[in-house]
């Protein structure tokens, strides 16, 4: 799966014949899917992962579970709660750890494998669901008060996190799967509470297993937690990043592209996800430049 992979809704005719882009890599979440209990629309991720075939592109899939669970979960008992999103507003999730959410969502996991698992095109699907959408953040994040009243504790999200790492190793046996990494929350332990979560991924994944920080910057600094975790993998998986922003944005970059693609090929990443403004001809000599790096770096 090494390379260059553009992050989008849709795709172009230049973005899908470039030989600089290795893959496409999609977003969806769960309530576009599943609309009514055991009912799926499947066209989205159909029509895309046909138009990759086409044009032999390869394609990450990143299902959202927590504030896009479909409003059928909470008529079946899971319990949720109320934040506010700073993009989008006031926002519902479960609880991560429900008993009712976490069987509803395990069982989408299912058809989801069903579905697309052994697909040559699908390389890798993204592992979501305990947190608020595809990094592994949660709401409110510095409330620990908030969280208490909800009934937190670090073993209760890590076993929801098992729950579905175990979900997704059996619905896609064969097929790399990724996991967005961060700080779940900013209290107590974090690094031991996201140390755990990986250690038990890696145990039950392996190789299969992709670490991957989705805040890819010319800024970055190389000594930061997050980052040395991505690099520390790198000598026993492939890992990868998305980019924090797109280069038309060089104030929260924090410089130019290619400076960021360094950044990533020196933490060992075998690929990027590239904001699709920034998959563009235009940029062919950086894409080209991070194509033929990371597929160096790629080990499995």
């Amino acid at each position: 799966m090494g390379g260059v992979y553009a992050l989008g809704q849709s795709f172009s005719s230049s973005q899908l014949s470039d030989p600089n882009i290795t893959g496409i890599s999609l977003r969806i979440g769960w309530n576009a899917i599943e609309t009514k209990k055991g009912v799926y629309d499947w066209s989205y991720l159909d029509n895309n992962i046909s138009a990759a075939a086409a044009n032999g592109k390869k394609v990450m899939i990143r299902v959202f579970g927590g504030q896009f669970t479909p409003d059928w979960v909470y008529a079946e008992g899971a319990q949720s709660f109320n934040f506010t999103d700073p993009d989008l507003g006031a926002s519902t999730m479960p609880v991560p750890w429900d008993s009712v959410f976490l069987n509803e969502w395990t069982s989408f996991i299912k058809a989801l494998g069903t579905k697309y698992a052994g697909m040559a095109q699908v390389v890798t699907i993204q592992m979501t669901g305990p947190s608020r959408a595809g990094e592994m953040y949660l709401p409110n994040k510095t409330d620990q008060a908030f969280w208490t009243s909800l009934g937190y504790t670090d073993t209760k999200l890590i076993g929801a996190w098992s729950t579905v790492i175990d979900a997704y190793n059996a619905a896609f046996p064969s097929t790399a799967l990724g996991i967005d990494i961060a700080y779940p929350i900013s209290f107590g332990d974090k690094e031991s509470l996201l140390t755990q979560i990986l250690d038990y991924a890696y145990n039950r994944l392996g190789t299969r297993l992709r670490v991957q920080g989705n805040w890819l910057a010319a800024k970055t600094n190389s000594t930061n937690p997050l980052y040395l975790i991505v690099k520390n993998f790198s000598s026993q998986t492939d890992v990868g990043f998305q980019m924090l922003c797109s280069a038309n944005d060089p104030t929260r970059l924090g410089g130019t592209l290619r400076q960021a693609i360094d950044n990533g090929l020196a933490a060992g990443a075998s690929y990027i996800e590239f904001w699709g403004v920034d998959a563009v001809p235009a940029n062919d000599a950086d894409l080209q430049y991070a194509n033929e790096n990371l597929k160096l770096n790629e080990k499995f």
